[in-house]
């Protein structure tokens, strides 16, 4: 909790049968002095998502490719290097919906669940985005701001 933000995570464990149990992440990350749930969309401006998402998908190619499954690889090297100029609604409808996310004190951190993208020995992975790194894609009201003063 800093600056009227809380991110919480909520990990669960489950054996279903087979070689290994399976884990899973969600998060919350919540502006307390309004009690409302932060999306992507509170802290990402609208028309920037697609290139937010971009910048997201290049960084874990750079640290984690080799972890990715193949057909993942070659999906985020597509997004990463197609050039479109969707409406802000189009991104909105594509990317809006993404929560799997928590604040630090100084990133906005991604994870991907095991299978999510990679094999179960590759772990969960998380890609750190640094607020000086994402700054011209946030929104001007974006609870983001609080964080790097």
């Amino acid at each position: 909790n800093q600056d009227g933000i809380l991110s919480l995570g909520f990990h669960l464990d489950g054996y279903y049968g087979g070689a290994h149990p399976l884990h899973g992440s969600v998060y919350l990350t919540l502006d307390t002095r309004t009690g409302k749930r932060l999306t992507i969309t509170d802290l990402i401006a609208s028309d920037k998502l697609r290139m937010f998402f971009q910048a997201e998908k290049f960084k874990l190619l750079s640290e984690r490719r080799d972890s990715l499954f193949e057909d993942q690889q070659q999906e985020f090297m597509r997004f990463v290097e197609t050039i479109a100029s969707p409406t802000a609604k189009e991104q909105l409808d594509s990317y809006g919906d993404f929560s799997n996310f928590y604040l630090t004190p100084n990133a906005l951190v991604t994870e991907y669940d095991e299978y999510e993208i990679a094999p179960y020995a590759a772990g969960p992975i998380y890609v750190f985005l640094p607020y000086k790194d994402i700054q011209g894609f946030l929104s001007s009201d974006s609870a983001i701001r609080r964080l790097m003063r």
